[in-house]
């Protein structure tokens, strides 16, 4: 196939006779880098500015809340999105089997008080009786086997009495652990919070230890941000910093920097507190590191820059007869609505701030407005 090569100004004479309105100039608005009375658009040595690293809030404590023994879940009180004091009773098993185990260990531990109760009586004729066989062996009135048949009674009594002393205390301890199983059959908010999930329904049965609800703590939030390792020691713990969330500014103080890289971004966690606010579980918040920009550049609005080729970026400058050129720059720093560039861009050229993505090389241009605030 037959390619034929168009020299780039025939392409632009087409072009500017397919569209006629542009061969009178396409209206523009204008900056002039270097001027005095442009804030912003002079060549800027030192600066202050600021870097942004991201991060999200989490809850200081969450837990998943379980019954430490298995069986049938008899109700669930309160459901998703219910705030919840400590101390407030959110589940129960049905309690019969607890029930049970807790009267039977009532009745052993009455068993065993009796029995310690009739050893004790016991005890106490078995040591009067020796007493006596001990005064009649010393006036000689009965035999030496007499007294020694008493004495190791005495003994027997001793330590049956020691058996059913044992046999209360042991008895006393069933009843303590039936009445802590009774209490581990309700499930009981550790902390203050919100219901976040509430996984089974009453009638399932459930295993130990499996979650029914899943309880987050709402007040003392924290936020947890990535920070380069070259940036983490700037930082400084109990300092106050900046954080964003949907452009409000939250006073945070740094609690912690956890001493361990993360593998895959890099970064070292740092740990802030969040003030009271609406700021929700999980919700993306941004840290705010002011910082002196030491570089040689011109800041340029967003909107005058335009993609090109090699990483690098462009925008485009009116020349003396109002004709558009185009001139590559890198952009050293980016803030919300300019960027810091370098390149073929001089002072006194005439910045063309808006219209850029509608201009080609070559295209005639006329000024409407001139300034820095585009």
């Amino acid at each position: 196939m037959l390619q034929l090569k168009v020299p780039t100004g025939c392409l632009l004479l087409m072009f500017l006779v397919a569209n006629p309105s542009w061969a009178e100039g396409l209206p523009v608005s204008i900056r002039i880098p270097g001027s005095e009375d442009a804030e912003h658009a002079s060549r800027s040595a030192s600066r202050s500015a600021s870097r942004t690293y991201g991060g999200v809030s989490v809850a200081r404590r969450s837990a998943d809340l379980g019954f430490k023994h298995g069986g049938e879940i008899a109700a669930i009180h309160k459901d998703w999105g219910d705030q919840i004091q400590a101390g407030e009773q959110l589940a129960s098993l049905k309690s019969a089997s607890f029930d049970a185990n807790l009267a039977h260990a009532q009745a052993e531990l009455e068993f065993a008080t009796a029995s310690l109760a009739a050893s004790q009586a016991q005890l106490d004729i078995s040591a009067k009786t020796e007493q006596r066989l001990l005064g009649l062996k010393a006036q000689g009135h009965i035999a030496a086997q007499l007294l020694d048949e008493a004495t190791a009674a005495q003994r027997t009594r001793t330590a049956q009495h020691a058996v059913a002393l044992a046999g209360l205390q042991r008895a006393k301890a069933q009843a303590q652990g039936a009445r802590v199983a009774l209490a581990e059959s309700l499930i009981i908010a550790p902390f203050s919070g919100v219901i976040q999930t509430r996984y089974l329904d009453p009638g399932a049965q459930v295993k130990p230890g499996e979650p029914v609800l899943r309880l987050i703590e709402t007040s003392g939030m924290e936020a947890r941000v990535g920070v380069p390792e070259n940036v983490a020691p700037s930082l400084s713990r109990g300092g106050k910093y900046t954080l964003l969330w949907h452009d409000e500014e939250l006073a945070c103080d740094l609690i912690a920097l956890l001493p361990e890289i993360d593998a895959a971004t890099r970064t070292q966690t740092a740990v802030f507190t969040l003030p009271d606010s609406k700021v929700p579980v999980g919700a993306v918040v941004t840290l705010k590191l002011p910082y002196s920009l030491d570089i040689e550049g011109y800041w340029v609005p967003l909107a005058a820059l335009g993609e090109a080729e090699r990483g690098l970026w462009s925008v485009y400058v009116a020349n003396h007869v109002g004709i558009a050129e185009r001139r590559l720059v890198e952009v050293m720093h980016t803030e919300t609505n300019e960027a810091l560039v370098r390149g073929t861009l001089k002072d006194g050229d005439q910045l063309i701030t808006s219209a850029a993505n509608r201009l080609v090389p070559g295209q005639k241009v006329f000024m409407i407005r001139s300034g820095a605030s585009q």
